[in-house]
């Protein structure tokens, strides 16, 4: 994302960075019986998963598909 120059990379990470900390918690509600807490990482990933690769992600492969296309043109 870096080398492409992706304007909304820190945007894009902090929901990866979000999304890590969410991860975290469930795991230490896991690890500690919380019968509730599996089901309720399930949920959250569908949607977590489903909101990131329909707009983040996508905005991301566009901008990538942009840049292949003006080194394309450059060379």
């Amino acid at each position: 994302m870096r080398e492409v120059r992706y304007q909304a990379f820190e945007w894009h990470k902090k929901q990866h960075d979000g999304v890590r900390r969410r991860l975290k918690e469930f795991a230490r509600r896991i690890e500690t019986g919380d019968r509730e807490a599996p089901s309720e990482l399930v949920e959250y990933l569908s949607h977590w998963l489903h909101g990131h690769t329909s707009l983040t992600d996508r905005m991301m492969g566009a901008r990538l598909r942009n840049f292949e296309r003006e080194r394309k043109r450059a060379s």
